[in-house]
């Protein structure tokens, strides 16, 4: 456990980092409107902002998009239903 550094390896790690963050959360929105669509995300955010809350982790796909999120974020009711607002959840 913890960090370990070196100056030189003799072979180049695969990975070069990795971190971990416990009490984490994956939320998924959905919204096949989002093919194509310009502005989509930035709508999605804006919303996350408003609530001032902080993104860990981004993914997409042609109609979703993924985010990590504190645990305790859950317990943003209002959030959460503003996002369902433009989304699937």
């Amino acid at each position: 456990k913890g960090t370990w550094i070196q100056k030189q390896v003799e072979e180049q790690p695969l990975v070069r980092a990795l971190a971990s963050r416990k009490k984490q959360i994956l939320v998924t929105l959905t919204n096949p409107a989002m093919a194509y669509a310009s502005g989509f995300l930035t709508e999605i955010f804006k919303v996350i902002s408003h609530h001032k809350v902080s993104v860990d982790a981004i993914t997409t796909s042609e109609i979703s998009v993924s985010f990590t999120l504190d645990e305790v974020v859950l317990q943003n009711k209002k959030l959460l239903a503003d996002l369902s607002q433009l989304a699937e959840i």
